[in-house]
């Protein structure tokens, strides 16, 4: 972020759009949730993770004390969001109303990779 200094006092200037996008942390626009789109690792837990399979489609949920939990086609919990800026989004969003999917895109054990979509 550009600070400028006009007259002795610091003026803070907003990122670049392109940083907004990039971020999903900077972005706050209800917008943005219907756009928020990324990849990242499930911390495993069994016996859910077991049955997934890449391209599978996952239930993602907002659990207790804020964590984000993937359940497979049966219901079973397969494991949790490890905490990123995009997660946080999640977060936000979901607690706005927003509903997300998943879908399995690489595993390479004890590695599950997934990418959350918002579900219009």
């Amino acid at each position: 972020m550009e600070i400028l200094s006009k007259g002795g006092n610091n003026v803070k200037k907003a990122p670049p759009v392109s940083i907004l996008k990039e971020n999903p942390e900077f972005a706050s626009s209800e917008d943005s949730c219907d756009n928020l789109s990324f990849t990242t690792s499930i911390h495993p837990r069994e016996p859910g993770v077991k049955a997934l399979k890449v391209k599978d489609l996952v239930k993602v949920e907002l659990g207790e004390n804020n964590r984000i939990e993937i359940y497979n086609k049966d219901g079973e919990l397969c494991g949790f969001l490890l905490d990123s800026a995009g997660v946080r989004r999640l977060i936000n969003c979901i607690k706005n109303g927003y509903k997300f999917s998943g879908v399995i895109v690489w595993i390479n054990i004890p590695t599950y990779e997934v990418k959350i979509y918002p579900l219009k």
